[in-house]
């Protein structure tokens, strides 16, 4: 094992490929570099920028090299003293019709061997909001046609070509019938704002969650990392958002029994005095390290003028707090509105199933009172074994939750099926909850308050306090 020092981030595609990484090992040896770390190698959509829209985690992408270019990589990095570091992505893959495991499922639906690997919402059908207009005002002119393909039927619009079942492509058929005889629905682009089926990063509707909590489903979206680590092709994982699975702390006791050698780094956004779960990891990306060395390097006096004349010359007021509260109350309801729903009805089935039914509106306000409230990405509770920090801390949030509400009954109740599930629904509400915390701060924090609580930059890192400075 090659001891670590020091890494070196280089971003693959764009013309940076294993050939050209290949020739940077010199300079890199030459200054002290011990690892190489490299972003996701494996194969992404066509014109990715940053390989994170992976369509084949088991496939590397052929526009970098492949397996016989990454082998020549990492065997020159080794005989140069360096190490490879890849960043994988257990948490989602491309919703695109260029994902074959997505073709598979739309195809052959819950039949599919891959339906199990897909977060989906399978309440209803699933929806692809990859239409421009209405599907039926497109087949009222002629733009949506019935295409035999080798590989199997398909229904046509524009440049999408969308598996069909073929047990429902009968000779003659409708094409309005033999659309709604799918598990898809194809839908305008607009639906993806409040009407999603499936789990998503963030609000990118591209990215679709993977379910890797099932044993099956871990094993197919890490096959080929365990290969490279047993070829000795590679010396250490990071992972990217870790926050956003159902549950992080069982995934990484199942990926360090598979790897126990490998050291695994997690990016972790760690917020105020949130210390690192014990996870028996190598570390996090380091945000929290960043915060520190950038608060070392500020100037106290400096920063408070300079905070006052960025006030003087733009009238806002207030902390950086009230405007992450601001953002939150937005992004909620306006980025995050497919997952806000989403809560609402979990949060209704599991009050239900808690023999305590509830309105919409009262559902509505105390799940969004609670996300608000919410101070950093998530809690890591799971089932009723909880840590006791996690516990005081959504207890807390559940006391500012119900500050600004009529009633704090609902607040209550939703909280205690999150912190002691004692049905499906509830421990499904508990899940989802600790997935959508992140979310939401990220996009308010990272995406929103810090580019409008401008007055010092280099307090604005992630998951930096500006009024902490």
């Amino acid at each position: 094992m090659i001891p670590l020092t020091a890494t070196y981030r280089l971003q693959l595609r764009e013309g940076v490929t294993f050939a050209v990484a290949q020739d940077y090992l010199p300079h890199l040896a030459a200054n002290g570099i011990s690892h190489l770390y490299l972003s996701p190698i494996f194969a992404a959509q066509t014109g990715s920028t940053h390989g994170y829209d992976v369509i084949d985690p088991n496939a590397i992408e052929a526009d970098l090299g492949g397996d016989a270019g990454f082998s020549a990589l990492a065997q020159a990095a080794q005989a140069a003293g360096i190490g490879i570091i890849l960043d994988i992505v257990p948490n989602h893959t491309a919703f695109s019709l260029e994902n074959p495991w997505l073709r598979d499922l739309l195809r052959h639906g819950t039949d599919s061997a891959f339906a199990p690997h897909f977060d989906i919402d399978w309440a209803e059908r699933l929806l692809l909001p990859f239409l421009t207009e209405p599907f039926d005002a497109l087949v009222e002119r002629g733009e949506v046609t019935l295409d035999r393909a080798a590989d199997g039927p398909v229904l046509c619009v524009g440049d999408l070509a969308v598996p069909l079942d073929p047990a429902t492509v009968k000779e003659g058929a409708d094409l309005r019938d033999l659309h709604d005889a799918q598990v898809w629905r194809l839908v305008p682009w607009q639906r993806e704002r409040d009407s999603i089926t499936h789990r998503r990063f963030f609000n990118v509707t591209g990215l679709i969650g993977m379910r890797v909590e099932d044993d099956a489903v871990f094993e197919d979206m890490h096959r080929k990392v365990f290969d490279l680590v047993d070829a000795g092709l590679v010396q250490g994982l990071r992972l990217d958002h870790i926050d956003g699975l159902a549950d992080p702390a069982a995934y990484l006791e199942k990926l360090r029994a598979r790897v126990p050698e490998t050291p695994i780094w997690v990016e972790k956004i760690l917020t105020g005095d949130e210390g690192l779960p014990g996870w028996d990891l190598a570390g996090t990306t380091g945000y929290e390290a960043a915060r520190q060395i950038a608060r070392l390097l500020t100037d106290g006096d400096g920063h408070a003028r300079l905070l006052a004349a960025w006030q003087d010359q733009t009238g806002r007021s207030g902390t950086f707090h009230d405007a992450l509260i601001a953002a939150k109350n937005e992004v909620i309801r306006q980025d995050l509105a497919a997952e806000l729903q989403q809560m609402i009805g979990l949060a209704g089935a599991a009050a239900v199933a808690a023999g305590d039914e509830q309105g919409q509106e009262a559902l509505r306000e105390a799940v969004m009172a609670l996300l608000v409230a919410f101070p950093r990405y998530r809690t890591y509770l799971a089932g009723s074994a909880n840590a006791p920090g996690d516990i005081a801390l959504m207890q807390r949030v559940a006391d500012d939750a119900a500050t600004a509400l009529r009633s704090d009954h609902v607040v209550r109740l939703l909280t205690d099926c999150i912190l002691t599930p004692q049905t499906p629904e509830a421990a499904r509400l508990q899940v989802r909850f600790q997935q959508v915390t992140g979310a939401l701060l990220a996009k308010s924090h990272e995406d929103t308050a810090g580019f409008r609580w401008n007055a010092y930059i280099a307090a604005n890192e992630v998951g930096a306090d500006p009024d902490a400075v």
